[in-house]
């Protein structure tokens, strides 16, 4: 009896020992430092130095990554991913944080534009350069303001969104110890309503149709209104030592649906995550991926042409893909290659859309056909090295 009482505290003991219990993640620290990043995005107070340590602890670590399901934050499910990409952390904030580079342009399967609508102490739109900040040692570059962004169609559903988010970008570049980035995204409001959209092919393809129809791409759900009601993101970019490799760390929470309903799961923003990791991989680690500068060119080219000339452009590119990877049936591919579809969207979308284009020439992915109205079109910037 005596035995049977001392193996039942020794198992309650074994269960309440914090050591040995399972354990939350991301850790209470890291919460309470994501927590004190969005409201920094949110408000005009910087993240203190221990605040962005623990981010920047959390970077270096290749163990990072959750067993399960991350804890909620703010009552939104998450998700977390952590991966490698073969190029330097200069080489990210070159392009993907270059405010002249579409962003589409780098993570093409996660979204289809972004544009910043305001930056805190600046007098323009436009985020200034990151990148000359990593040869000041010892130094913080921060950098807040508002961004529009609409992403790609959602795999599970087809929809696609409009918002604005809070953005805050915390280059962190220590004399001792790794540089690394924090960007962080909290979401301003509730979306606009969603708009039914539709991967066509394969994901891989960065093939996508939007319709401007407001709903969701699923049968039975047509009608639905839904929106993005709220949503979190950290990503950390940190230089792997003694390498060219840089380490992503991606934190996403997310509450979108209808009727007030969260139909998000983790696995849904997990795959999100994922999706994100493979465009941004197959981009930069391209041996065909062009020089920063030279995208940052073209970028500068793109937004200063006409609207009309983007569309017919577009129109043009759109026509010239092959049959072969895309469905035979696809009502929306023969819609998307109408040129009244390219003249319905906006001039930024457009300059993001043919800068897709681009991307995909210069990295041999697009049809011959393709090839040769990009060399049409892009021969004047081609043919000006000074963009």
């Amino acid at each position: 009896m005596k035995g049977g009482v001392l193996f039942q505290a020794l198992v309650l003991l074994l269960l309440c020992t914090p050591a040995l219990a399972q354990r939350q993640c991301p850790s209470e620290p890291v919460m309470a430092a994501v927590e004190a990043f969005v409201q920094a995005a949110e408000g005009t107070q910087d993240p203190t130095p221990a605040q962005r340590d623990v981010l920047t602890s959390l970077a270096s670590r290749r163990d990072a990554a959750c067993s399960g399901d991350p804890v909620q934050f703010q009552g939104m499910p998450g998700a977390f991913h952590a991966f490698d990409v073969d190029v330097d952390l200069q080489t990210i904030l070159e392009t993907l944080y270059h405010p002249d580079i579409p962003s589409n342009m780098i993570i093409p399967s996660s979204v289809r534009c972004t544009k910043w609508l305001e930056v805190a102490g600046e007098n323009a739109t436009e985020v200034p350069p990151l990148a000359p900040a990593l040869s000041r040692p010892n130094a913080t570059r921060i950098i807040r303001g508002v961004e529009q962004e609409t992403n790609t169609p959602d795999l599970f559903t087809g929809s696609y969104y409009t918002y604005q988010q809070h953005r805050l970008l915390v280059l962190s570049n220590a004399a001792q110890g790794q540089p690394v980035l924090i960007s962080v995204a909290a979401q301003q409001d509730i979306s606009e309503v969603g708009h039914k959209g539709r991967v066509i092919g394969d994901d891989t393809l960065w093939t996508y149709y939007y319709s401007g129809e407001k709903g969701v791409n699923k049968i039975g759900l047509g009608w639905v209104d839904s929106h993005i009601f709220d949503g979190v993101s950290i990503t950390l970019y940190s230089q792997v030592p003694d390498s060219r490799q840089t380490r992503v760390t991606t934190m996403k929470w997310l509450n979108a649906g209808w009727m007030g309903m969260n139909m998000v799961k983790p696995k849904h923003i997990q795959a999100g995550l994922e999706r994100f990791a493979a465009g941004l991989t197959r981009v930069l680690e391209s041996p065909q991926f062009p020089a920063p500068d030279h995208l940052a060119q073209v970028g500068r080219w793109l937004e200063r042409q006409p609207r009309q000339q983007l569309a017919q452009w577009r129109a043009a590119l759109a026509q010239s893909r092959p049959e072969a990877p895309f469905p035979t049936d696809c009502e929306e591919l023969t819609m998307a290659c109408d040129v009244k579809y390219a003249r319905s969207m906006s001039h930024n979308s457009l300059v993001c859309a043919v800068g897709l284009e681009f991307m995909k020439w210069r990295l041999g992915l697009s049809s011959a056909p393709a090839d040769e109205i990009c060399r049409q079109i892009f021969a004047p910037v081609l043919q000006n090295p000074k963009g």
